[in-house]
Parts: C-alpha cells; structure tokens; sequence
C-alpha cells in the first residue's frame, strides 16, 4: 500500500489592484494564465483548462529559449467564483501530490490574494520562489 507523505502549508499573500472578479478571471481564464503563470522572470505559458470541478488542467512553463521548463497538471478540486479556487498540482519528478488554493476577499479597492500550497517539505522553497515570481507577473500583467 502507498502512502501520501505528509504535506505542509506554504501560504503567500498578495494585494492587488484589481477587483475580485479581474484577478478571479485571471486565475481561470488560459488566455490570461499564459501571459503570468511562469515561475521565471521571463517566459510564458501554455495553459490547458477544463473549468468545473474534476477537470483537468495542464500548465506547460516555456522559458525565453522556447523550451518547456516544466508542466504541472492536475484536476480542478473546488471552484467559488470570485472567491476560491482548488486544485490538485502535479510536477512529474518533482512532486507526486499537492493541493493548491487560491483564496481572494477585497480589500478596499483591490483584492487580497492568499495562496496556499500543501506541499511534502522539500518542495517548499522552490515553489515558494516560483510562487512569487509567478505573483509578481500576475500583478504586473493586472497594472
């Protein structure tokens, strides 16, 4: 019998300039996905998204040679538009079992956005590095 290793929390927030339902379209609309969610500097993204819980979704991160870098996948856990987003996230050789929510409550003109990220230990700071270069685009592609 395989067991599932125990997973722990990496949370970043993040306030942005947008209202909920711009930042919402941005976690779940691919045409908006490919433009930030890239845990590089520069690059892009190729992002595959069947929205409705138990749809599959693939995110293939290219870097600016044209090579793809890595392609998380997973299945759509929960969805609460314009407040929450689950998901499964699975980086073959990496990672073999995550959970990755997005959570977002306005805040005065812009919206907070909490990530949490279950991961097995090791995986934690290289996603928490990802994470944040992958919000740093987010927020610039939302300006």
């Amino acid at each position: 019998m395989e067991t599932t290793p125990s997973l722990s929390l990496l949370e970043i927030r993040k306030t942005l300039s947008a209202d909920r339902q711009t930042v919402f379209n941005a976690l779940t609309k691919p045409e908006q996905l490919n433009q930030w969610m890239y845990a590089m500097d520069e690059g892009s993204a190729q992002v595959d998204m069947d929205l409705r819980v138990g749809g599959k979704y693939s995110v293939a991160m290219i870097n600016p040679a044209a090579e793809t870098v890595a392609t998380p996948y997973g299945e759509i856990l929960e969805i609460d538009p314009p407040n929450k987003l689950s998901m499964t996230w699975i980086t073959d050789g990496f990672v073999a079992h995550s959970i990755l929510t997005f959570e977002l409550r306005e805040v005065g003109e812009g919206t907070e956005l909490t990530l949490r990220h279950e991961l097995p230990d090791p995986a934690i700071e290289a996603h928490n590095g990802g994470w944040n270069t992958c919000l740093q685009n987010l927020e610039t592609l939302l300006k």
